[in-house]
């Protein structure tokens, strides 16, 4: 099966997306690590000692996996280790809310809480790396080491830059899901109030 384009375009800007996200959520553990350690301890999956090392840990492994697939290196094998990750993150934030505990996620060094919706963003996250592992099996390979410098036309290089940009925003917006039901919410009251 040949490469078309388009699907391979299409591959590479989920891996843009999703590798720049977790460069993105390395690099903001990088610049805080007690404090990344600390949330990691919160769970109460691990000892403390071991979550901190874990924690230690988890920053070079989350930027590996999104420098393997920004950078188109091994990028299946960088979706497989971010999957197995995303299974963890899912993992201890769903024994978290079986507990009823309130703590945070710790996922971009923000204060943000373990929530239904933090399950639904890894699932998302989830889906996308299954996709990228999923690529060869459907006789998609993007190429090896391809960034968006060696795009052969400008028009494809913004194509998949805004592709990769749309991905990031629909995760954005799910991630907020909780957010917006509570202004939709307050937006009702306040309309069942003014008509009273």
């Amino acid at each position: 099966m040949r490469n078309s384009a388009a699907s391979v375009d299409l591959v590479y800007s989920l891996m843009l997306s999703v590798g720049g996200l977790f460069l993105v959520s390395g690099t903001s553990k990088l610049l805080r690590p007690r404090q990344f350690a600390e949330t990691v301890v919160q769970y109460e999956i691990l000892p403390p000692r071991v979550a901190r090392i874990w924690a230690a840990a988890l920053i070079p492994i989350e930027l590996a996996v999104g420098t393997s697939l920004v950078a188109s290196q091994m990028p299946v094998r960088g979706a497989a280790v971010g999957l197995c990750l995303v299974f963890l993150f899912a993992a201890a934030a769903t024994v978290n809310l079986r507990r009823g505990r309130i703590i945070e996620c710790g996922c971009f060094g923000d204060a943000r809480k373990v929530t239904g919706t933090t399950l639904a963003r890894l699932s998302l996250l989830g889906a996308a790396f299954t996709a990228i592992l999923l690529t060869p099996a459907m006789g998609i390979v993007p190429d090896s080491g391809r960034t968006l410098l060696h795009i052969s036309t400008i028009g494809n290089a913004v194509s998949i830059a805004a592709l990769a940009v749309g991905w990031t925003l629909v995760g954005l917006w799910i991630s907020e899901f909780d957010e917006l039901k509570d202004i939709f919410r307050n937006h009702d009251r306040a309309q069942t109030q003014g008509e009273s």
